[in-house]
């Protein structure tokens, strides 16, 4: 059994993690990936298993190509510094490795990479407490700015939208969601405490405004809106943890006139450590439960949420301890009808859909990134695999 460097979280043990990122290919009309793992400084016993996985890149054009980065933890590294790196690899027509970006800069585990939305600045956070922003313009690297301010490990971070000035939120261990805005240096603009750590993040669709989930450990969701001032509400959501939240995607009228709000709601969807991923909706100024997914039957570790194309169908994938990852769609927001995509080999910690909602990423703890395509009868396939040691599996 391989030894893991390991942390604390909602009371159960977790795996701690570095990053990593691999590169996609661009054939999306053929329904393929092609996908190759950057070469890796790393133990040469070394066993890396992937955490957390995101497209990226909301901003796509030729000179700024979409993204996947993954976090990766080498367990058998004998110091932080080779045990903790973030590797940029992008999409364009031709695969371009970005082999200068080795970013190694923490001197913990690293556990969440995003880029901003034109793909020029990346953010890193650790168990070092700080958060690192690099530029990575033209294949080179320059570290920008080193934030501290959180007191304990920091889980995840989130860039805004540029409507509402590149802002971006972090979480940590020390019960604190933050918000940070840049003027010369970095600053701290709005904090909220909740009552345990925080472990997930994630900004509303621009269109909403400026709003910002929280997801924690004691259970409860918070949503922190700037207007003019912040405010900030907090509900309670799992019973025994929260531990990711995603809102639902904004997408202009493509409806009937029975359906004319589907689509433009503000709604969030929370995954917990009650196995359930639950649906919230605000009325009269309160947020109230809508729908929920009870397909799993361990912790769900992450949810993403899409909308297709054409349709009115809204897309959940959930995955969980349970080795499972759930797809879930609706056409109401209350009523979801549930596959399960696939059962894997370990426990799933990340999903993760592209930019035009039609593939699924999924990390493992085996290693191994998988990319997901429904096909004309509803079934999930397979596009592509990336393991460590076979490299590219069509």
């Amino acid at each position: 059994m391989a030894v893991t460097h390991s942390r604390r979280r909602n009371g159960k043990i977790d795996n701690a993690y570095a990053a990593h990122a691999v590169t996609v290919g661009k054939n999306v009309s053929a329904g393929k990936r092609y996908l190759r793992c950057h070469e890796k400084i790393r133990h040469p016993h070394g066993f890396d298993v992937i955490i957390r996985l995101r497209w990226l890149s909301r901003r796509r054009t030729a000179e700024n190509p979409n993204y996947i980065i993954c976090t990766v933890k080498n367990n058998f590294a004998l110091d932080y510094r080779y045990s903790t790196f973030v590797f940029v690899w992008r999409i364009n027509m031709k695969m371009v490795p970005m082999t200068g970006l080795i970013l190694n800069e923490h001197e913990g585990e690293v556990h969440d990479a995003e880029l901003d939305y034109y793909g020029q600045r990346l953010a890193t956070c650790s168990s070092d407490k700080t958060i690192k922003i690099y530029s990575i313009n033209n294949g080179n690297k320059t570290l920008l700015a080193n934030i501290k301010g959180h007191h304990g490990p920091v889980w995840q971070i989130c860039w805004s939208h540029p409507v509402s000035g590149h802002l971006l939120a972090s979480c940590s261990y020390d019960k604190r969601v933050v918000v940070w805005k840049e003027s010369n240096d970095w600053f701290n603009i709005f904090e909220f405490t909740h009552e345990s750590s925080v472990n997930a993040v994630a900004w509303a669709p621009h269109q909403h405004g400026t709003i910002l989930a929280s997801a924690s450990s004691d259970g409860s969701v918070g949503v922190h809106v700037f207007n003019k001032e912040w405010s900030s509400k907090s509900f309670s959501a799992h019973h025994n943890g929260c531990n990711t939240v995603a809102w639902a995607p904004y997408k202009e009228l493509l409806f009937g006139s029975d359906q004319t709000d589907f689509g433009k709601k503000l709604v969030l969807a929370s995954g917990g450590c009650d196995n359930l991923v639950k649906i919230w909706t605000v009325e009269n100024d309160q947020w109230v439960q809508v729908g929920e997914i009870n397909c799993h039957t361990d912790w769900v570790r992450d949810v993403a949420w899409t909308c297709t194309i054409g349709d009115n169908r809204q897309l959940i994938a959930s995955c969980s301890e349970d080795k499972t990852v759930v797809v879930s769609h609706s056409d109401d927001y209350s009523k979801w009808s549930s596959v399960r995509m696939h059962l894997f080999d370990s426990r799933v910690w990340t999903v993760s859909w592209s930019k035009i909602g039609n593939v699924l990423a999924v990390s493992a703890e085996t290693n191994k990134v998988s990319l997901w395509k429904e096909n004309t009868i509803g079934h999930w396939i397979s596009c592509s695999d990336i393991d460590d040691t076979k490299g590219v599996e069509d």
